[in-house]
C-alpha cells in the first residue's frame, strides 16, 4: 500500500501456518541471497541472522524484512491469527529477529482484532458489514472474537 505522499506499507497475511519457512542453503541460494536479500537487511538486522545458517533458517521472514532495506521509508505489517497456537512461533521469530531500528517499521496486528474493529467501523452498512463477515467465516474461521452476529 502506497499513499501519494508518505511511506509505503508492506503486508503478511497469514491465514494458518507453523512457521516461517526456511531456505536452502546451497550454491545457488547463497548467491540469490548476496544479490537480492543480504546487502538490503546489513544495517537493519544484527549481523548473526545474515549468516549463512542463521539466515536460511529464517529465510522467510528476513526475505520480508529485506523490504524494508530497499524502501527506507516504508513499514511492513504481519497479519496473523491469535489463537492459531501454530503460529506462536511466528510471533516469535519476529519479535526475535526484528531490531530496536526496524520495530517502530513493523507491526503484529492479530486477525480477529483487525475484523473485530472493521466490523465496528461498517457497522451502518449492511453490504460491506456482510463482506466482511464472509471474509471472517472464510479466513479466520474458528479463530474470532465475539461481535454481533447477522
Amino acid at each position: 500500500m502506497e499513499a501519494p505522499s508518505g511511506p509505503s506499507y508492506f503486508f503478511d497475511l497469514k491465514e494458518s501456518v507453523g512457521a516461517f519457512e526456511s531456505g536452502v542453503d546451497d550454491k545457488p541460494g547463497r548467491a540469490w541471497a548476496e544479490r537480492h536479500y543480504l546487502p538490503h537487511l546489513h544495517g537493519l538486522v544484527d549481523t548473526r541472522w545474515l549468516e549463512p545458517a542463521a539466515f536460511f533458517a529464517n529465510y522467510e521472514l528476513l526475505k520480508k524484512l529485506s523490504y524494508l532495506g530497499r524502501y527506507p521509508d516504508s513499514g511492513l505489517v504481519f497479519i496473523y491469527p491469535k489463537v492459531d497456537e501454530k503460529l506462536g512461533a511466528v510471533d516469535e521469530s519476529i519479535k526475535k529477529i526484528v531490531s530496536k531500528q526496524l520495530a517502530p517499521r513493523t507491526a503484529i496486528l492479530y486477525l480477529e482484532y483487525l475484523l473485530a474493529r472493521i466490523l465496528t467501523l461498517v457497522d451502518d452498512d449492511e453490504t460491506l458489514r456482510r463482506h466482511v463477515l464472509d471474509f471472517r467465516a472464510k479466513y479466520a474461521g474458528k479463530h474470532t472474537l465475539h461481535s454481533k452476529e447477522p
